[in-house]
């Protein structure tokens, strides 16, 4: 996250733009960089998300494919069972 700090002090130079960065493990602190934006008038916002495309599931798993994938029954009970039995 090193180049993160260097964009956001750059940032803060050139535009006085906030930026919020968010790890894969932290999508829950979304609505929290939301509200953040909000609440600062006069600057724009950047809110950057580090996510891996199908987090979770066995066959959509950083699979560029899965993207638009059709999922048959099977496959979506597997991967509900995964989930919420906290397996990877």
């Amino acid at each position: 996250m090193d180049k993160y700090k260097e964009l956001q002090s750059k940032a803060n130079e050139i535009r006085k733009m906030t930026i919020k960065e968010i790890g894969e493990l932290g999508v829950g602190h979304v609505g929290g960089a939301i509200d953040l934006a909000k609440k600062t008038k006069g600057v724009p916002h950047m809110i950057l998300l580090h996510t891996i495309k199908g987090k979770g599931i066995y066959f959509a798993e950083n699979k560029v494919s899965s993207h638009n994938m059709p999922v048959t029954e099977e496959m979506w009970k597997k991967a509900v069972a995964e989930i919420e039995g906290g397996q990877e």
